[in-house]
């Protein structure tokens, strides 16, 4: 294998076929290397664009490091410098550096009985023992203090193989991890002689509400603050001892609400609390006291100051609707087909399947009832995103089809997505005839993996017992189109259905396209754009994340630039990455003014720095100046003209600007639609 390893290397350094990467780097950045792929696999290649090694099946990062599968199915780990680290064959595993130590598994074909585990200092590449029994979590090899089983018996060992215990602990319900800076109060449970204990770091047993005066911390998060997708800028934590939760405040170091078994907490801003007792959401003001009642399914902050519930009644319907805390007001909402599973499936009640099939390939199966309650008792109340996507239902692969008892079907995709009708009309798009459809999805995480684990448990149990698919075993796609147009001028009515088709529309403006267009909305159109170049169907709220954190990823400068920047009324991510990209600037005293509206000047300006990012902007004309030409700022004239020249923004008639004028939705579409089609022509 390791001939076969160097000859592979060799070659990709000195073959003359190796294909030529110094002109421009295009690839998934690994530390300070490069995975680049070509026709005939990927290659490493350093910051210069020279071949390092490869060609290779796979490269993929791994914690920094970059990890190769080569066509040989053996693996090599490389080190930051680009060097060989390790290697092993098909059957083994590398496990990258970590805190001064990386490992090797020799042989992992059964995990159960995998039990030989070589630790080696990264400094000297030298090995500093041999592990006979499985380690529970490698990383915990930072903490010196780990857990390693062997026979059903569990014993406590640091990384050079020296053990503080015999196997003495008959289980592990929870490891070491000092780790929660500035809470390092760390314990372990662990089970001997059939009872459970608590023990220390010092492997004493101690009392969890006790340690010199105070408790010890079992877990410490980031709680999440966050208001439509955006992470909220105070630095509030929940910490965990035992059962028990409690709100603190990082930046004052004082808890906001103590440690206390009566709640778990799930978001909050400056104001309120949002809080789970008995199953059941609520808030809390912050010194405790209860500001909406715990009887909510579902509570969730929009950053206006309501909060948006969903609430099952006594007769097991279910409403939604807000809360407005601060006044005391409350609404009913309708039911639409947005945010639950079951408003996607049409307002249904549970109780309103009368059968269900599972459909994959050429062949289907009929579920059994209890199949069918576990299914709709699992999806029914989850909270779904929004997705908007370029394919119709059958391109999805499996599904399970619900049938209601009003003659409807709904059909949930092996995604565990449900299609909810299109999206605008067709549009040939990059070459290709496209229809966009709306999706409604779990929440990536938790609510994801479940739903798709009871999706494969259905999937597998059916697999044998089949039957053929007929006409009415097909879901088809809806033809309700959701985009919303109503209101919006006749000239620009072309405009949005193309922009919703390139994927360029934000369905939170639909309805407003008369309205002036705030600057923070207009930074949220050119995130849209700006992900969408990077990922064309990048139209959810994780497709745009991930656009954004590629960019993120593959330029260091624009990551520092991004984690350095912050202004005092504005703690949106889309506004700090166009900041880092330098595309905006806030509006001085550490402002950004994100509610305001936009003027037109400060559209053109951004729009030109967009386009600046992508390729040279036209040359701006003064030869025929705008009748206010004096009334446009110094800091946005060569914009102004630029994008007149480029088509992208013109006056509001041929002679006159209105650079301090007020910018419609619609415009701000329109322009945005004109932007990128002039960003790809």
């Amino acid at each position: 294998m390791k001939k076969l390893i160097a000859a592979l290397l060799t070659a990709a350094v000195l073959c003359t076929g190796a294909p030529a990467l110094a002109q421009e780097i295009k690839g998934q950045q690994i530390g300070k290397l490069y995975a680049v792929t070509e026709a005939d696999g990927q290659y490493l290649a350093d910051s210069e664009g020279k071949v390092i090694a490869g060609p290779f099946a796979e490269l993929s990062d791994q914690s920094g490091y970059a990890y190769a599968y080569t066509y040989g199915d053996d693996k090599i780990m490389f080190d930051l410098d680009g060097s060989v680290l390790a290697e092993v064959d098909g059957s083994g595993e590398i496990l990258a550096p970590c805190n001064g130590i990386y490992a090797i598994m020799p042989d992992t074909t059964d995990m159960s009985l995998c039990t030989v585990f070589d630790v080696y200092d990264y400094e000297t590449k030298t090995l500093i023992h041999s592990f006979d029994g499985a380690i529970m979590y490698y990383l915990e090899m930072q903490t010196d203090k780990m857990f390693i089983e062997k026979g059903g018996k569990y014993a406590i060992v640091d990384k050079y193989g020296n053990f503080y215990t015999d196997y003495i602990y008959d289980g592990v319900k929870k490891r070491f991890n000092p780790s929660y800076d500035p809470f390092p109060l760390s314990y372990a449970v662990v089970i001997q002689n059939g009872e459970e204990k608590y023990i220390d770091w010092e492997l004493n047993e101690i009392d969890l509400d006790d340690y010199n005066g105070e408790p010890f911390i079992t877990n410490c998060w980031r709680i999440r603050s966050s208001i439509q997708g955006e992470e909220y800028y105070k630095e509030y934590y929940v910490l965990e001892s035992g059962s028990k939760q409690g709100v603190y405040d990082m930046e004052t170091g004082e808890y906001i609400l103590p440690l206390s078994a009566e709640y778990t907490y799930s978001a909050m801003d400056d104001s309120y609390i949002t809080a789970v007792r008995d199953e059941k959401y609520g808030l809390l003001d912050h010194s405790g006291n209860t500001a909406a009642d715990f009887i909510y399914s579902s509570l969730e902050n929009k950053g206006d100051g309501k909060y948006y519930y969903t609430l099952t009644n006594d007769d097991d319907s279910v409403s939604d609707g807000y809360i407005y805390p601060a006044s005391g007001d409350t609404a009913v909402s309708e039911l639409e087909a947005r945010d639950h599973f079951y408003k996607a499936a049409g307002g249904h009640k549970k109780e309103d399947v009368i059968g269900a099939t599972i459909v994959y390939g050429d062949r289907c199966a009929d579920l059994a009832q209890e199949d069918i309650d576990m299914i709709t008792d699992r999806f029914w109340d989850f909270s779904y995103e929004r997705v908007i996507e370029p394919q119709n239902g059958e391109d999805k692969g499996e599904y399970i089809l619900l049938r209601f008892n009003d003659g409807t079907v709904c059909a949930i995709y092996s995604d565990c997505g449900i299609i909810v009708g299109s999206y605008g009309k067709q549009y040939n798009s990059g070459g290709t005839l496209k229809q966009n459809y709306v999706w409604y999805k779990p929440y990536i995480g938790n609510a994801r993996n479940g739903l798709l684990s009871a999706f494969e448990g259905i999937s597998s149990a059916y697999r044998d017992n089949t039957r053929n698919i007929t006409v009415n075993d097909s879901p088809g796609a809806p033809e309700k189109d959701m985009l919303k147009t109503d209101g919006c001028s006749s000239w620009a009515y072309a405009e949005i259905e193309r922009a919703a088709a390139e994927n360029l529309m934000i369905p939170e403006l639909e309805g407003k396209y008369t309205d002036e267009i705030t600057r923070q909305e207009f930074c949220d159109l050119a995130v849209r754009l700006a992900a969408t170049q990077k990922r064309p169907a990048s139209d959810s709220r994780v497709g745009i994340n991930a656009a954004k954190n590629d960019m993120l990823s593959e330029n260091e400068e624009l990551m520092s630039a991004y984690n350095s920047i912050s202004y005092n009324d504005c703690a949106s991510e889309n506004v700090r990455f166009l900041s880092a990209l330098g595309v905006i600037n806030g509006t001085g005293d550490g402002n950004f003014e994100p509610d305001r509206s936009i003027k037109r000047e400060e559209a053109a300006a951004i729009l030109y720095r967009l386009q600046s990012v992508y390729k040279t902007p036209a040359q701006p004309d003064h030869s025929t100046a705008y009748s206010d030409d004096p009334a446009i700022s110094d800091w946005a004239e060569e914009a102004v003209y630029s994008v007149r020249e480029s088509g992208i923004m013109t006056g509001m008639d041929e002679n006159e600007f209105a650079p301090a004028g007020a910018y419609t939705v619609e415009q701000a579409v329109a322009t945005m639609l004109r932007l990128y089609d002039d960003i790809n022509s």
